[in-house]
């Protein structure tokens, strides 16, 4: 688990593409300001104000993060982020817990709950969008890494293709020499 630090900051460029993220939070109105902060930088948020929701969103939407209270009625951000990483495509997912909660013991839960991040409300903006921005680049270098080794396999394909050719012509040759010979 890594806790942000607005000290960190880098000089990152606005996203081109933001982040598809899920804010979870029993709080409308701070599910929703995060939301509106969120379209604000460019990412594409959708907000679950219980567990429910947020289950049946991930389920249905392809998500580059979520963004999760802890204490929620019913069933824990905990718990929601151990049903989470059960989901197929989620094991890798970054999960963010946003929490009024900053003791050591809250963030050994979340941690063992599978949390990569812990931020404490109210969360410091330049925080928050530090780590984004840090998202925002893995996820990128990400689809530049799938893209290459897309285009590795299809050199890799051609090239096995290119040597049975080769390999062909070969014989070809041998049956034509030993013809004339």
């Amino acid at each position: 688990m890594v806790e942000t630090n607005a000290a960190e900051s880098n000089a990152v460029p606005p996203p081109l593409a933001g982040l598809s993220l899920l804010v979870v939070d029993d709080h409308a109105d701070s599910a929703d300001s995060l939301a509106i902060l969120l379209k604000l930088w460019g990412h594409r948020p959708l907000v679950a104000y219980d567990f429910a929701t947020a289950l049946k969103t991930a389920e249905i939407e392809p998500l580059d993060a979520v963004i999760l209270d802890l204490a929620l009625p019913g069933k824990s951000g905990c718990e929601i982020a151990g049903d989470l990483r059960k989901l197929d495509g989620w094991k890798r997912t970054p999960l963010v817990a946003l929490t009024g909660f900053g003791d050591r013991s809250h963030r050994t839960q979340a941690r063992e709950a599978g949390f990569d991040f812990f931020l404490v409300k109210p969360v410091e903006p330049d925080s928050l969008r530090t780590l984004l921005d840090k998202l925002l680049r893995t996820a990128r270098l990400s689809g530049r890494m799938v893209q290459l080794a897309d285009r590795h396999s299809t050199a890799a394909t051609e090239t096995a293709t290119l040597a049975d050719d080769a390999r062909e012509f070969a014989r070809k040759l041998q049956e034509a020499a030993s013809i004339e010979g």
